[in-house]
């Protein structure tokens, strides 16, 4: 994301703080995102990984891209039970409104035809 330095809409830019300091006085290095992180059990991160084996560790990293798989499936089936669920109701509220125009409908009709009869003796 570029910030639209050259904007006619940007009448300046000023400086408010160089850079983050701890109490310390010294500059803070920003740390990186550890995004490898997401995919990984928790209880991979409390065990030293010295005592982990190689084939531990691989086993317990394919564990945690199935739950991860499983987790975004089951987002998929719940959003198709929700989309189902809304047209259901949709169709539900449409069979309302349908009823409701034949009574009204009817009610009209019914409402023409007393006034006939009305008119008729005179």
């Amino acid at each position: 994301f570029n910030f639209p330095r050259y904007s006619p809409l940007i009448q300046d830019v000023r400086l408010v703080q160089r850079a983050f300091h701890s109490k310390r006085g010294t500059k803070r290095v920003r740390r990186a995102k550890l995004y490898y992180m997401r995919e990984r059990p928790v209880s991979e991160f409390r065990t030293p990984p010295s005592q982990i084996t190689l084939e531990e560790r691989e086993e317990r990293i394919i564990e945690a891209r199935r739950v991860s798989y499983e987790a975004r499936m089951g987002k998929k089936e719940r959003a198709q039970k929700a989309e189902m669920e809304a047209k259901q109701k949709e169709r539900k509220q449409q069979k309302l409104e349908k009823k409701q125009r034949a009574i009204a409908a009817r009610e009209e009709r019914e409402k023409q035809k007393r006034e006939e009869e009305d008119k008729e003796p005179e």
